[in-house]
């Protein structure tokens, strides 16, 4: 039986390595527009590749398929949300993935 995940240690912290890439855990579908907001710079790594067509975008808009929020502090988590808050309900939200983290 194929194990999913395998478990590391190192530098005293647990990894955990998935056999499912992010953009997929993420519902990023061929042709997506993805937006990640206040990401940091290896999050584009940490995604891994993209299905055919599907592009990282600069903005949040009401094309955007996956939006991705990162921030350190409450307020700029509310900051960035409220932005984005026209976005998320331009395609209904039963028909969209949405989660918050």
């Amino acid at each position: 039986m194929r194990r999913a995940y395998q478990h590391e240690r190192l530098a005293g912290r647990q990894l955990t390595e998935s056999a499912v890439s992010l953009a997929r855990k993420l519902g990023v579908r061929p042709g997506a527009r993805v937006a990640a907001l206040g990401a940091p710079a290896e999050f584009i790594d940490l995604l891994g590749s993209l299905p055919p067509g599907a592009r990282l975008v600069a903005r949040a808009g009401p094309r955007s398929d996956v939006i991705v929020l990162f921030a350190t502090l409450g307020a700029e988590l509310a900051r960035r949300f409220r932005a984005v808050l026209p976005a998320l309900f331009v395609v209904p939200l039963a028909k969209r993935p949405t989660w918050a983290s």
